[in-house]
């Protein structure tokens, strides 16, 4: 897990959250399947490397020269493979789509996790191969590469090399509803979502 060359080590601690989200039970969601405890990989990728200088010829002297400075790209990133469950989306007589779900939350492994709710609107919609795959860039990063950063994963963005991160993941079968709220000013629509389904059984494991 961790890399020698650069001194980066990080201790990565999967747990997979029990009771904190919001779970609407209704005789619709009871003859959802309870999907079973997700299983998954966590693995530390470094793709950084150095992009060399681009030479060419001075038009005024014929010298070779440089044209363009090289520069290092640091391409760090912590890959969660999610092993998706069988269950095979459709939507329902609402028109709304349902379908295997994670909810997946972090923090620094010496913070207390947040007694606060999660959004649910957070939660992410699992893929159709057989596995689904996030990707969480580390601070410092300035390649190209999309990572998510910005699904309720508390400070990943912001992870120095050397440090340490808990995360907590759980399974859910079901659908969304979007609430519509009164508008509050100056906005002109205001809405939070509801989660109807099933959700796994929580379960501890360190990596």
């Amino acid at each position: 897990m961790g890399n020698t060359n650069n001194g980066f080590t990080l201790l990565l601690v999967v747990i997979l959250i029990i009771s904190s989200v919001i779970i609407v039970e209704s005789a619709y969601a009871q003859l959802l399947p309870k999907p079973s405890v997700p299983e998954f990989t966590l693995k530390y990728i470094d793709n950084s490397h150095n992009v060399p200088p681009i030479y060419g010829t001075d038009p005024y002297t014929g010298k070779n020269v440089i044209t363009q400075e090289g520069y290092y790209i640091q391409n760090k990133s912590v890959e969660i493979r999610i092993k998706n469950q069988p269950f095979a989306s459709y939507r329902n007589e609402n028109d709304s789509i349902v379908g295997l779900w994670y909810n997946v939350v972090s923090k620094g492994h010496f913070q207390v996790w947040s007694n606060g709710t999660i959004p649910i609107d957070n939660y992410l919609f699992g893929s159709d191969s057989d596995y689904t795959i996030i990707s969480c860039g580390l601070d410092g990063n300035n390649g190209s590469e999309p990572f998510r950063g910005d699904f309720w994963l508390g400070g990943v963005g912001i992870i120095p090399d050397g440090g340490q991160l808990d995360f907590r993941i759980q399974a859910l079968i079901g659908y969304k509803t979007k609430i519509i709220d009164p508008p509050v000013p100056p906005f002109m629509e205001s809405y939070h979502y509801i989660f109807t389904g099933q959700s796994s059984v929580g379960a501890t494991l360190k990596q």
